[in-house]
């Protein structure tokens, strides 16, 4: 799973895959219903990308599912899974969800590599780097409307009536694209310098990051984005708590800033808490109550158990009730290094040690999956195993 763009908006630059393009094939393996395999001259089709780690993708399933009972004389649609860590808790899931997940299911078919066909000729064809994400293919199977699902609404009737203009959205697509592509840009060079910054205080540090390389995106999301992490940062380290409270504990509405670094604002909202004297704790329990964010928990593991954290309280059982349950999605290696570090606060040293070397166990399945990640894992791994060597 490429966890940094768990729950995001598609973003991207222009690409082979495009509007009034033909759509390519649907390969998938079965889960739910009967998923359409081909493209209807009858039907529109709507295919939706998601995972059982997307927090978004599982909120928006309701809403999609009633979008399905209202059109699926005139649409087909197919929930496809990609991205998953582990293919055998997709039909679990899926079972588990109910008449809250109605429409036809399906799991991404995957090559010797471990790279999913749907992701690679669809999602990675049209510079989509995030999920939930919707395609809407038209009765001559061309793409129509590529969006976020909760959006496609209003086009879907228009599809279905064939006044949809389609010549003019991909205009607006395109010249979107550009501008997501650098907010793409903006996000990876910037989260490895700020991502941490909560947990560290770092505070000022990051207001000087942004004011140095602002007018290196010059785009109008990556300038929203820099807007609110500097109201935010800024009112940390002028110490008006109130106002940071304030502002870690709305949903950000830039979507650079809610697709990437909303693990950020949960942080921050926690450090607010701990300096007000409020009941921090219940901002972790609506995480580690609610349905699986990846992000945000490991996030507020790191916050609680890693060295160069300095919130004022970190509660072991919390962190471990976040671990847990990062665990319990996957074995992942970038899961289960959280879990080593929630044992290693509990106490648990041996329990942590062992966890390190399942997580090691795991990297090559990890090289198939995300390459990229693999190196500075391994390199976190390793920082763990030397610390949980020392004395408590």
């Amino acid at each position: 799973m490429t966890i940094a763009a768990i729950a995001i908006l598609a973003i991207g630059a222009p690409s082979p895959l495009g509007i009034g393009d033909r759509a390519p094939a649907l390969q998938f393996d079965e889960i739910k219903g009967s998923p359409v395999r081909s493209f209807s001259k009858s039907k529109a089709t709507v295919v939706e990308f998601w995972a059982t780690w997307c927090k978004p993708c599982i909120e928006g399933m309701p809403h999609l599912s009633e979008l399905w009972s209202r059109y699926k004389d005139r649409v087909d649609f197919v929930g496809v899974s990609v991205m998953e860590n582990d293919l055998s808790a997709v039909r679990p899931f899926v079972k588990s969800m109910g008449d809250k997940l109605a429409y036809p299911v399906a799991v991404d078919k995957l090559d010797k590599a471990g790279k999913g066909f749907m992701y690679k000729n669809w999602l990675e064809a049209a510079g989509q780097k995030g999920i939930p994400v919707a395609f809407i293919v038209d009765k001559q199977a061309k793409i129509a409307w590529i969006g976020h699902p909760t959006k496609m609404e209003r086009v879907l009737d228009q599809v279905v009536e064939g006044t949809w203009d389609a010549r003019a959205f991909r205009t607006a697509f395109e010249k979107q694209a550009n501008d997501d592509a650098t907010s793409d840009r903006l996000v990876n060079e910037a989260y490895g310098r700020i991502g941490s910054v909560p947990r560290q205080r770092s505070y000022a540090d990051a207001l000087k990051w942004i004011a140095d390389n602002r007018s290196k995106y010059n785009s109008p999301s990556a300038q929203g984005a820099l807007n609110e992490l500097q109201s935010l940062f800024d009112a940390f380290d002028k110490g008006d708590y109130e106002k940071a409270l304030k502002q870690s504990g709305t949903e950000p509405s830039n979507p650079v800033v809610w697709s990437y670094f909303r693990p950020m604002f949960l942080v921050a909202k926690i450090d607010a808490l701990q300096v007000l004297k409020s009941d921090w704790r219940a901002a972790t329990r609506i995480v580690i109550e609610g349905p699986p964010d990846p992000n945000a928990l490991m996030a507020l593991v790191d916050a609680l158990t890693l060295p160069d954290s300095k919130l004022a309280e970190k509660d072991p059982e919390i962190a471990f009730k976040a671990a847990e349950k990062l665990a319990g999605l996957a074995r992942d290696p970038m899961f289960l290094v959280r879990l080593a570090w929630a044992h290693y606060r509990k106490g648990e040293v041996e329990k942590a040690k062992a966890v390190v070397e399942e997580a090691f166990g795991k990297i090559e399945e990890q090289k198939k999956r995300n390459p990229q990640s693999v190196d500075s894992m391994i390199r976190r791994l390793h920082e763990a195993k030397a610390y949980f060597s020392l004395k408590l």
